[in-house]
């Protein structure tokens, strides 16, 4: 059907980093917005993770309490993962849906995280800085991940790895 324009922001960077199976599209743009900093109102773009579909058009996602959120990765079944930040402005992994809006999910020893994939099934993959890689599933069970990674498929095979070093695990 050739291009679509989804009805981004009209300022700031906006992008669209993953679509699912039904045409789900997710990202993040910037809106212009004041801040209060030291007791000023300061301006920024600020980045907001937003789920796009031709049924309901662009749609924003919500916050963990922060400023900012970055969507990262959408399944087949609508769930979005990525991350934000809290209103103490710690970087949290969230995991979106319709029913439950945004949540955020565990750390292991409280570092900066952020999630990367998402699989059908619900399974996060999430880096956490210090730490490394672990995958959450739904039922809050935490399953460390001996190696780097950047996605897993729907049999909980993970994909990652360093330069030069590439590995399934």
């Amino acid at each position: 059907t050739g291009r679509i324009d989804i009805g981004l922001e009209p300022v700031g960077n906006s992008q669209a980093v993953a679509i699912n199976g039904n045409g789900q599209v997710v990202g993040t743009s910037e809106r212009f917005e004041f801040v209060e900093l030291d007791g000023t109102l300061q301006p920024f773009y600020i980045p907001h993770a937003f789920v796009w579909d031709t049924s309901n058009g662009i749609r924003e996602l919500g916050s963990l309490g922060g400023q900012f959120t970055f969507a990262k990765a959408i399944n087949n079944v609508g769930q979005v993962v990525g991350y934000g930040d809290l209103a103490s402005g710690h970087e949290r992994a969230f995991i979106w849906d319709e029913q439950e809006g945004m949540r955020e999910l565990p750390t292991l020893n409280g570092g900066e995280t952020r999630a990367i994939a998402v699989n059908d099934l619900g399974q996060v993959l999430v880096a956490e800085s210090e730490l490394g890689t672990y995958i959450w599933n739904p039922t809050n069970e935490i399953s460390l991940v001996p190696i780097g990674g950047f996605t897993i498929n729907n049999l909980e095979q993970i994909v990652g790895g360093t330069v030069g070093d590439p590995s399934i695990w």
